[in-house]
C-alpha cells in the first residue's frame, strides 16, 4: 500500500511541474508575439519596401461628402471635385514654383507642383449596372503641372530647381460607392511643354502630348506612368 501512495503522490507531483511547465511556456509565447507585434506595428511602416509607391509628400484628394439619398448626384459631385480642386497648389503660374512636393516613385524622385488655374470643369455623369457603384462619371479640367526631372537619388532630386511647365488637360475618374462620391484615379494630358530661360517660358516640344495617370483607370496602374504618345 505504501509504495501505491508513493506512486500516486509522484504521479501527482510530475502532473503538477507539467501544468507548470505548460503555463510559463504560453506567458513565454505570449510575450514574444507581443513582441513581435509591436515590431510589426512600429518598423515596417517606415520601411520603403512596405510603403510601395507612396509618396514622400503625397496627398490625396479629399473624399467627397456623405450624400442623403433623393439628392442632386451630379451638383453633389461638382462639389467633390470642387474641394479637390481647392485642396491644390494656389501659385502663380507665370514663373518656376519656390516650394514643390519631393514625390517619390519607385525608383525616382522629383518635384511636382499642381495647379488648376480657373477651377472650371466638365462633368459627364452614367448610371451604372452595379448594385454597389450605381453611378460613374468623368471630369474634364485645365491643369497647369510644375515637375522636374527623375532622378533616382533623393539628393539630387531636392537640389534639382529646373522645371518644365506643362499646359493641357486633366481627366479625373469617379465612382459612387457608399453614399460617396470616391476619385477613382486620373489622367492628364500635356498639350505643351515649356522651359524657365532668360526670365521667359519657351517651347522645348512639338507635337507630342505626355500622359501622366494614376489610378484604378489606367489599367490598375498605381502611382505615376510617364509614357510618350505622338500625335493626338
Amino acid at each position: 500500500m505504501t509504495g501505491n501512495v508513493v506512486k500516486c503522490d509522484d504521479i501527482a507531483s510530475f502532473m503538477l511541474k507539467e501544468k507548470g511547465a505548460i503555463a510559463n511556456m504560453k506567458k513565454t509565447l505570449t510575450a514574444v508575439w507581443c513582441a513581435i507585434s509591436i515590431l510589426v506595428l512600429t518598423v515596417l511602416p517606415s520601411c520603403t519596401l512596405f510603403r510601395g509607391r507612396q509618396p514622400s509628400d503625397s496627398r490625396r484628394p479629399p473624399q467627397g461628402e456623405f450624400v442623403t439619398p433623393g439628392s442632386d448626384m451630379e451638383q453633389a459631385l461638382r462639389a467633390t471635385v470642387q474641394k479637390q480642386l481647392q485642396a491644390a497648389d494656389s501659385v502663380s503660374v507665370q514663373t518656376p514654383p519656390q516650394n514643390a512636393r519631393l514625390i517619390y516613385s519607385r525608383p525616382y524622385y522629383y518635384k511636382e507642383v499642381a495647379v488648376y488655374p480657373n477651377k472650371e470643369f466638365d462633368v459627364e455623369m452614367r448610371e451604372t449596372d452595379s448594385l454597389t457603384e450605381p453611378y460613374a462619371a468623368i471630369v474634364r479640367v485645365n491643369k497647369v503641372l510644375f515637375v522636374t526631372e527623375m532622378k533616382r537619388k533623393r539628393a539630387d532630386a531636392e537640389a534639382d530647381n529646373h522645371f518644365l511647365r506643362q499646359t493641357g488637360v486633366e481627366t479625373l475618374y469617379y465612382r459612387f460607392k457608399n453614399g460617396r462620391w470616391i476619385n477613382s484615379g486620373s489622367r492628364f494630358e500635356s498639350e505643351k511643354t515649356e522651359e524657365f530661360a532668360g526670365g521667359q517660358w519657351t517651347p522645348v516640344q512639338e507635337k507630342k502630348t505626355e500622359v501622366f495617370a494614376k489610378g484604378q483607370k489606367e489599367q490598375g496602374v498605381l502611382g505615376r506612368i510617364w509614357s510618350t504618345v505622338f500625335g493626338k
